[in-house]
């Protein structure tokens, strides 16, 4: 503040305005009987987050979203490394249109504003992350969404109480010491804690999280990479084409993900080393636990790679540290390796609940995933909901529920729990047949079977019919098919000329209805040449597929 803007306040006028304004910025607001109440809390302004903060207001709730990064953007901010969009939908778009569009989910419900379509952001093949972190933002600032931002959540705890429907409240404390109380949480935080391996030298290992993405940063240099999956081929890519070599080290083999049809393995993206090395070029993949070996340090600041029974023979220097090489003058890793990168995956944060929700299922995904139904309840507590990526337990490598666009695929899973579970359960799914232009119009392979699903399930006929059926059937039945109510009941039905007729008998539609029982006076012949034959009433019997449409 400058010296005449400070004058300014201590003259009358602001002699005046500071007595006035004194008691507001001295007194503090009266206790309350407790914290700030919602009936739901959303943990993290990611994809997830935010598709479930518009579901929440366009259903008028009570919510909150809180989100630890600034704004603009946040999934990115959280996940700084993944610098493309894998999986691209052209089709219906013209333009490249990444999968974290949410596919048709989000393209319906944002109708009302097309701009926010993935498209208008970039329409590289594969987008690069910032566009995505500008979607995020756009999305919740145009849809006017309720996002805390730059609210960490340090701790979140129970609170029994026998007035709430499940028995608890939820109290989350955030970086301020400030407490929020929920009815419902709803966790969208994903998988942000880094996989790491304890093993002797570990602690010269540089995390994929914070390691450099400027490839002038490995100019020349020996490259060690630990892990095999998308995050150590991406950066095994970023970097191929300055290092001097790259080693990768996994205790598994590579898994591609268009073999496996699963999108969480190596996409082809990635995969340049695999040529590198399978073409005779000095890159190489080597499989190995970790737990088994060791990594040391020389005098030249250089990192080698022993096994760690060598280090339990006592304790050593690095230079008496017996190395594989001294035994074995063809050991793979004999070479010093200038960097030493952990690429082992993510875990979901568990550090911020109390022990009292139970989130950790203590089984195969006790590090990696919380424990909860197939309805994404929590086992541990009523009212806590996963979302995301986070969820992936209940579809691990069984299909695509851990990605954006692959939630619908678990409604599978759904037809056989219990039947006090929360989320409706299905009495019939229809599997439409795989099309290899990915396009689903077939009128007989994909249209007639899906037709005649619905059929079954609404008991009712779907086909369409002109004007005079439509008049028959509102004599003759109690209740007229779906396209007689919405056209010929509302004065929109289409009446059938000869022209209509003769074009429906060349292209050997079913009979009308109107004409079913009757000679037509104007001697029109059905398809084969004869008079129309007469039928039974509504669902009548065809030769062919065809000849139902």
């Amino acid at each position: 503040m400058s010296l005449l803007a400070a004058a300014g306040l201590w003259g009358p006028p602001g002699l005046l305005l500071t007595f006035a304004l004194h008691p507001a910025l001295c007194l503090r607001p009266a206790p309350t009987s407790g914290p700030p109440h919602r009936d739901y809390c959303v943990l993290g302004a990611g994809p997830a987050g935010l598709q479930m903060a518009y579901f929440l207001q366009r259903a008028g709730r009570d919510y909150a979203v809180f989100e630890r990064a600034p704004r603009p953007g946040s999934f990115f901010t959280r996940y700084p490394r993944h610098r493309k969009l894998i999986s691209i939908n052209k089709r219906h778009t013209g333009k490249a249109n990444a999968e974290f569009n949410l596919r048709h989910d989000w393209n319906s419900l944002l109708s009302h504003d097309p701009r926010l379509l993935f498209r208008h952001y970039s329409s590289a093949y594969f987008p690069d992350a910032g566009d995505m972190v500008r979607y995020l933002d756009d999305f919740a600032d145009r849809l006017g969404l309720h996002v805390l931002y730059n609210t960490t959540i340090a701790h979140v705890t129970l609170n029994k109480d026998r007035q709430a429907w499940n028995g608890h409240y939820f109290i989350l404390t955030d970086q301020m010491g400030h407490a929020h109380r929920c009815s419902v949480l709803l966790v969208a935080t994903g998988l942000s804690v880094p996989n790491q391996v304890d093993f002797p030298g570990s602690e010269y290992t540089e995390g994929y999280e914070s390691v450099s993405v400027d490839p002038k940063d490995f100019e020349g240099q020996n490259v060690l990479i630990l892990g095999r999956g998308n995050s150590a081929f991406e950066t095994a890519e970023n970097i191929l084409g300055v290092t001097n070599f790259i080693h990768m080290l996994s205790r598994s083999r590579v898994r591609l993900s268009w073999a496996t049809h699963y999108v969480g393995d190596l996409r082809a993206i990635n995969n340049g080393l695999l040529d590198t090395y399978q073409l005779k070029s000095l890159d190489g993949l080597l499989e190995s636990d970790l737990t088994d070996l060791a990594i040391v340090k020389d005098r030249e600041g250089k990192f080698r790679v022993t096994l760690k029974f060598f280090l339990e023979e006592g304790n050593q220097s690095a230079d008496a540290i017996t190395l594989p090489q001294d035994d074995n003058d063809n050991f793979a890793m004999r070479v010093a390796y200038d960097r030493v990168i952990r690429c082992l995956g993510w875990n979901f944060d568990f550090s911020i609940f109390d022990k009292s929700l139970r989130l950790s299922s203590g089984g195969e995904f006790s590090k990696k995933y919380p424990l909860v139904k197939a309805s994404y309840e929590s086992k541990g507590s009523r009212g806590l909901f996963v979302l995301g990526t986070a969820s992936h337990s209940v579809d691990y490598r069984k299909s695509a529920g851990g990605f954006i666009h692959g939630f619908r695929y678990t409604e599978q899973e759904v037809r056989f729990r219990p039947a006090d579970w929360a989320l409706p359960r299905p009495t019939a799914i229809h599997h439409i047949v795989e099309d290899f232009l990915t396009d689903w119009t077939a009128p007989v392979g994909h249209i007639l079977p899906l037709r005649r699903f619905l059929e079954n399930c609404l008991d009712t006929d779907l086909r369409s019919f002109y004007a005079e059926s439509c008049f028959l059937f509102a004599l003759t039945h109690q209740k007229l098919p779906p396209f007689c109510q919405q056209g010929y009941l509302r004065t929109q039905g289409l009446v059938g000329t000869e022209s209509l007729r003769r074009h429906g008998a060349e292209r050997r539609f079913p009979q009308d209805y109107a004409t079913v029982g009757r000679r037509r006076e104007d001697g029109a012949q059905g398809p084969e040449g004869g008079p129309l034959a007469p039928g039974p009433p509504l669902l009548q019997p065809h030769d062919s597929n065809k000849e139902e449409l």
